[in-house]
C-alpha cells in the first residue's frame, strides 16, 4: 500500500472539528496510580504512535520533493494529518511541561 493510501485509510479528511481531535491518549500518563504502569510506560505507546505518524508524513513530504504529484484530495488528507500530528505534539509538550513543573515543586518542597 502506498503512503497516500495509508493516509486515506488511517486519517480521513475531517468533516468537523470533532474529527480532527487528537488520536493518542495521554490521560493514562496524567492519571496513573501505583498499581498501574509507570508514567514512562503510560507515555510510551502514544509517543510511538506520534513517531510512526511523523515518519509517514515525512515519507510523503519526501515523495513530494522528489516530484510526485498529489491530487487535491490527497493534499487535503496530508494537511489533515499534519494538523493532527501538530495538535498531538502540542499536547505531549504540555504533558511534559506539567510533569516537569510538578517534579520541580516536589524537589523544592522542604521536609
Amino acid at each position: 500500500m502506498d503512503p497516500v493510501s495509508t493516509i486515506r485509510s488511517s486519517q480521513p479528511v475531517p468533516e468537523t472539528a470533532e474529527a480532527a481531535r487528537p488520536t493518542h491518549d495521554f490521560s493514562a500518563a496524567l492519571h496513573h496510580d501505583e498499581a498501574s504502569t509507570s508514567a514512562l510506560d503510560a507515555l510510551a505507546a502514544p509517543l510511538r504512535g506520534l513517531e510512526s505518524d511523523r515518519r509517514r508524513i515525512h515519507g510523503l513530504l519526501a515523495d513530494a520533493m522528489q516530484g510526485r504529484r498529489f491530487s487535491p484530495a490527497e493534499l487535503l488528507a496530508l494537511q489533515a494529518g499534519v494538523y493532527r500530528l501538530n495538535t498531538e505534539l502540542e499536547l505531549a509538550a504540555k504533558v511534559v511541561e506539567g510533569t516537569n513543573a510538578a517534579v520541580r515543586r516536589a524537589l523544592a518542597t522542604e521536609v
